[in-house]
């Protein structure tokens, strides 16, 4: 008995495939490949968003929730100006800040040549900028050292550019042009 209704089937789907025209099938197989596509690749994706949005609101939870949400809010644009220029160093600060910038170079492992400065007084009158150029020798791990390690701990010092030189293209060493400005407050 169900040898005959297997016969049964296979013979309607016989008789059904020879009566489908061909857009019928195409239709189909797009409507095969698209549920294939979906679950193999569109689906992934989906949840990975369901997890990121997820977790971007947990961020953004903890951020409403710490104490450190008040220092980042915008408020008056004069106390922050004022916060900032107290929190640069004052010009007479100048040559222990150029100090520390050449034992953090000497740290990280570069060689410095004879550095150029040019303090610039600021039309304003409330900074002094410091215009340095330091050309060093190292490897470009240790200039990348030394620039991150400068830039958190010497307040005010902006890089404003970086050119790097190798002698022979197979060489480790590279000879790189730094140049830096230092601002200073003359608030205080």
């Amino acid at each position: 008995m169900a040898r005959k209704n297997l016969e049964l089937t296979g013979w309607r789907l016989r008789r059904l495939a020879r009566g489908l025209h061909w857009t019928m099938v195409l239709a189909l197989g797009l409507v095969a490949f698209d549920v294939a596509f979906h679950y193999s690749a569109v689906g992934p994706v989906l949840q990975e968003r369901t997890r990121l949005r997820a977790e971007a609101a947990k961020l953004h939870a903890a951020l409403n929730n710490s104490p450190v949400r008040g220092a980042t809010a915008p408020g008056d644009p004069g106390e922050d100006l004022a916060a900032f220029y107290a929190a640069l160093a004052r010009p007479a600060n100048a040559t222990d800040l150029l100090r520390r910038l050449h034992r953090t170079a000497q740290a990280n492992g570069l060689r410095l040549e004879h550095g150029e400065y040019r303090p610039l007084a600021d039309p304003g009158g409330k900074l002094t900028r410091y215009q340095i150029l330091l050309p060093a020798k190292g490897t470009y791990p240790e200039v990348r050292r030394f620039l991150a390690q400068a830039g958190r701990e010497i307040p005010g010092l902006s890089l404003d550019g970086i050119s790097f030189q190798r002698q022979k293209i197979g060489d480790e060493a590279l000879q790189a042009q730094i140049k830096f400005t230092l601002f200073l407050s003359m608030q205080g």
